[in-house]
């Protein structure tokens, strides 16, 4: 694993037209989803229209760490600690960096002797973005979890050495940790932030295309955004059509606001993440049941609608029985002759490892191609394994990208229940 995720322009665009027409948006119906709304099918009672209270809890934990620099005493958060000495070499403070350890800054740190490397694994809660930084004794560069050397214009620093078999890194490593470093009053102090999701309530129910909720922030955070799982390895999000609808509140000695969000919701299970800007956040499970599967349709994206026209299956949302065959057919226009050839079905499957950010709620369990012929395409998938799926149907390849040649994009998507 790289120390930053490894995404392609390819699926940057992916996300970003899948985002457009279905997993996330303002919704303009905000008010009348609050005040009761209507049911996808009238005859099905609304399960919850707007949980209440709210549904998570966003708080900030600030930390301190001073050490003297003549070794007379070390304090974490204003409590006694006993650390390693800094060291003072040409100019500049070293620190242990089992003393970044101690500290609870970094989640593990591991010695490599055969490269003379100290592996750091970063804190998710203090910069999520980052997986791990390396760092070799005697080299100015700083490697990532694959033995690359990183950008020498932002990833240079003193050599790291050792000193009595510790390793000792210069203060100015830590802030690609997300600490802020200084050295002043004989004494070096780091000072970081963990930011924290207290999830208030996990999950709901619905018949509703849309839910909204509330969520409570430390005054301190910016306005949380809210994301979106969209499938295998992508998820997507952003603050638009949210509203700050209280200041000020005050708890537990702090103050807090509190801001709406209105998601849209497809089919069976939805993975959304209130979450402070950069950062993991609280998670929660909604489930959309679905009366009338023929009311709701095949979900295109905009871009797919000059192209594409599903004619099975006849909804975006399929109850059936592991290992029954699912037909998927269609039309495909080619308006600019750009030689459309396949179409490619990607079948996900709900299977959530791990938390925090942007990690993994559906696996690929599958890939089907369809070819293209005389304007039209039709085959079938299998779902041997009960569970929920999210079904996407990708464009043939023909968007260019600078590295990796023409590539595909998702057109259409859907959802089955497979029992």
């Amino acid at each position: 694993m790289s120390i930053f995720a490894k995404r392609s322009w390819l699926a940057l665009a992916a996300a970003l037209v899948a985002l457009s027409a279905s997993a996330l948006s303002p919704s303009a119906t905000a008010a009348a989803a609050a005040a009761g709304g209507q049911a996808a099918d009238p005859d099905t009672p609304v399960l919850i229209t707007d949980p209440a209270p709210d549904v998570a809890r966003l708080d900030l934990i600030r930390h301190e760490m001073k050490i003297k620099l003549d070794g007379s005493g070390a304090t974490l958060d204003g409590k006694t600690i006993a650390t390693a000495k800094p060291i003072l070499k040409e100019g500049r403070v070293y620190v242990a960096l089992r003393t970044l350890s101690q500290s609870g800054a970094v989640s593990a740190i591991a010695w490599d002797p055969k490269l003379k490397q100290v592996r750091v694994a970063a804190n998710a809660k203090i910069n999520p973005g980052l997986t791990e930084l390396n760092f070799r004794i005697g080299s100015e560069r700083v490697y990532d979890a694959d033995g690359n050397m990183l950008p020498e214009l932002f990833y240079t620093a003193p050599k790291p050495f050792l000193a009595n078999g510790v390793a000792y890194v210069p203060v100015k490593a830590l802030t690609w940790l997300g600490l802020s470093a200084a050295t002043a009053d004989g004494q070096v102090v780091w000072k970081w932030s963990e930011k924290v999701g207290q999830v208030l309530r996990a999950s709901w129910e619905t018949n509703e295309s849309e839910t909204t909720f509330t969520v409570l922030y430390r005054k301190e955070l910016y306005a949380p955004q809210l994301l979106a799982s969209l499938g295998a390895g992508s998820w997507a999000g952003g603050t638009d059509g949210s509203q700050i609808v209280a200041k000020d509140i005050e708890m537990d000695g702090n103050l807090y606001n509190r801001i709406r969000f209105t998601a849209k919701l497809h089919p069976g299970i939805n993975i959304l993440q209130a979450a402070p800007v950069g950062s993991s956040g609280a998670e929660f499970k909604v489930v959309r049941h679905v009366g009338d599967p023929s009311a709701v349709p095949v979900n295109l994206t905009e871009e797919a609608r000059t192209y594409l026209k599903v004619e099975a299956p006849a909804a975006g949302f399929v109850e059936t029985k592991a290992g029954t065959p699912i037909a998927i057919a269609g039309k495909v226009s080619d308006p600019h002759n750009r030689g459309f050839d396949k179409l490619t079905v990607v079948i996900q499957k709900y299977a959530p490892q791990g938390s925090g950010f942007a990690h993994q709620v559906y696996e690929t369990a599958g890939k089907q191609e369809m070819a293209i012929k005389d304007g039209a395409f039709s085959g079938t998938i299998t779902l041997k394994d009960a569970g929920s799926y999210w079904i996407a149907i990708n464009s043939p390849a023909y968007i260019p990208f600078p590295e990796s040649g023409l590539s595909s994009t998702q057109w259409a998507d859907f959802f089955v229940e497979a029992k």
